[in-house]
């Protein structure tokens, strides 16, 4: 399976969940793009492995903790991030194994730009 269905088949369950649409700021970036937005060397993006989204209607943490903590998915990363006036802006997911090795796979975190990342559990804590 392409790591873009992959994905495709993360969110439609994440969709399905709330049957509300799966709005996606960010799918896969060619290398100039992820530059621009100051995005990682080793994104998952560059290789159409992750998505940064939000569900219409519902609170970017309720989903993020249901994809946590209840959601069964078996990610790479999941983040809270892209905060703007102190409220998180969209969920990055990527996937995880065989897309990402096992031993970085499954990281919950948050983001901020005054702190960076923070590690808060891992897949299904």
């Amino acid at each position: 399976m392409s790591a873009l269905r992959a994905v495709a088949e993360m969110l439609e369950i994440i969709r399905a969940q709330w049957n509300q649409p799966v709005i996606v700021h960010s799918g896969f970036r060619c290398v100039e793009l992820n530059t621009a937005i100051g995005g990682s060397k080793r994104s998952q993006h560059l290789r159409g492995e992750a998505a940064d989204f939000h569900v219409h209607g519902v609170p970017l943490t309720e989903v993020w903790e249901w994809i946590w903590k209840d959601s069964q998915l078996s990610f790479g990363q999941l983040i809270l991030e892209g905060w703007r006036a102190g409220a998180p802006s969209w969920i990055h997911l990527s996937l995880g194994p065989p897309w990402r090795p096992t031993d970085r796979s499954g990281q919950v975190m948050t983001w901020d730009a005054d702190s960076g990342y923070h590690l808060v559990g891992r897949n299904h804590d």
